[in-house]
């Protein structure tokens, strides 16, 4: 069973949303200038293609939009930029209107997929050949399917981390840890020692709050660390395993028992905790590896560096990121799909991070010495290849979903119910809804089954 459009319009998914940092909060529209609006006489028609992007990028990605238009005489690309949390709702309304962007940037593609806004490009995949699969990692290309179909070319990966101040750390007199990974239990000992109450310093900031798109993507991180998953090979939800409720009852005593998180844990959100690692209050959180660039936007002063998740029983964590996804009602598949492959080519990818500072899921760019330079680039390149990478909200309704199971991790936090009923409470409720999707196998290739 689908859902309606515009009944997910209001669906956000985290990994790469920037608006919560204070950003613009109108759409602007990047226009063509004037020699763009007019071709040459007696050159062929031009085809006009539309791109929305997240008005959160840098302006690398408009020059080499500019780039793509001066070597392609018969496309021509305007941006639409759109604040990353309106991409998806912009998405659904334009397509319910008939008037939508023929290529658009995605950390939603699940979504857009399963509601009628996204292109299956499989067929264009398949026809470039197994080089073209091959140039982008496998945790990327996931991040972008659903079920058998593939509805997004890879674009930047950004894999659960821990963000650390390194100047707390330095102050404690203490080194920074293993960036090839480390334990839970080393985890604990590293934020306690961090932790100084009396100054108001802690060592680890978790987001717990029931409204905070980020609590349920920690969670979900140190369930894969546990070995665990959040689905069953039956499609329903699987995070009440033993897994599950060992990893919940270890959260929940990071913020009861060991002492080295910052009061009002529960009301964390992704606003919060980066606030207070930039500050020199908490000297550590976790989120997508994409956070650090952004938290030193705000904060150009602030020193960090790039840990992987700690592990228990499995290398594993999730990976958010964002793809480029092609409109189901474009007129344009064949162009649409040449600026696809431009933006996704190796010398476009490896301009592209250089300048932004973050890092995408292409093979030859996370291998390449420049980009390796950089100690937090080699670290993500590291973890998209040798950690096994589930991928963030690869489920049907998952905002829906995400929602439910917040406000059951909260409750264990705040110690109304047991990990094990908070758990079995989120999996009964996620249960009626993935039963609709059932017949469709879409957890098939994607978790491991």
């Amino acid at each position: 069973m689908k859902k309606p459009v515009l009944a997910a319009i209001l669906a956000t998914l985290l990994v790469l949303s920037v608006a919560s940092c204070g950003q613009p909060t109108t759409t602007t529209v990047a226009e063509p200038t004037e020699a763009a609006q007019q071709p040459p006489a007696g050159a062929a028609e031009v085809v006009e293609l539309v791109y929305m992007r997240q008005a959160e990028g840098t302006p690398v990605e408009l020059e080499l939009i500019d780039e793509f238009n001066s070597a392609h005489p018969n496309i021509h690309v305007t941006v639409d930029s759109v604040p990353a949390q309106d991409n998806y709702s912009k998405l659904a309304v334009t397509t319910e209107g008939g008037t939508p962007p023929d290529v658009f940037m995605t950390y939603f593609t699940i979504g857009a997929a399963t509601n009628g806004l996204a292109m299956d490009l499989t067929p264009f995949i398949e026809r470039e050949g197994e080089a073209f699969y091959n140039m982008y990692v496998k945790g990327a290309w996931e991040f972008n399917q659903f079920g058998d179909k593939i509805y997004g070319i890879p674009y930047r990966v950004a894999p659960n981390v821990v963000i650390l101040n390194v100047k707390m750390v330095r102050d404690a007199g203490l080194e920074i840890p293993s960036n090839r990974g480390w334990t839970w239990d080393e985890f604990v000992a590293f934020a306690q020692e961090l932790t100084d109450p009396a100054k108001e310093t802690y060592g680890y900031c978790l987001t717990g709050s029931a409204e905070a798109l980020g609590t349920d993507a920690q969670f979900q991180a140190f369930l894969f660390s546990n070995g665990g998953k959040m689905i069953t090979e039956e499609g329903l939800a699987g995070f009440n395993s033993p897994a599950g409720v060992e990893t919940l009852q270890f959260l929940t005593d990071v913020v009861n028992v060991h002492g080295m998180v910052p009061p009002g844990t529960t009301s964390a959100t992704e606003n919060i905790c980066p606030d207070l690692v930039a500050s020199n209050k908490a000297a550590m959180w976790m989120d997508g590896s994409i956070w650090e660039g952004i938290i030193k936007i705000m904060h150009p002063d602030v020193e960090l560096t790039l840990l992987p998740i700690p592990t228990n029983r499995a290398q594993a964590t999730m990976n958010g990121g964002t793809g480029f996804g092609m409109s189901s009602k474009t007129e344009h598949p064949e162009e649409a799909w040449e600026f696809m492959k431009y933006l996704a080519s190796d010398a476009v990818q490896l301009e592209w991070s250089l300048a932004a500072g973050w890092q995408p899921g292409n093979v030859a760019v996370l291998n390449d010495p420049q980009f390796t330079a950089n100690q937090d680039n080699a670290t993500v390149g590291w973890i998209m290849q040798n950690y096994t990478i589930y991928q963030l909200s690869n489920y049907p309704d998952n905002a829906n979903l995400e929602a439910i199971l917040r406000t059951y991790l909260q409750a264990s936090y705040l110690g109304t119910m047991t990990p094990q009923e908070a758990l079995d409470a989120a999996a009964a409720e996620w249960n009626p809804i993935l039963e609709q999707y059932q017949s469709e196998n879409w957890w098939s290739g994607t978790w491991g089954y």
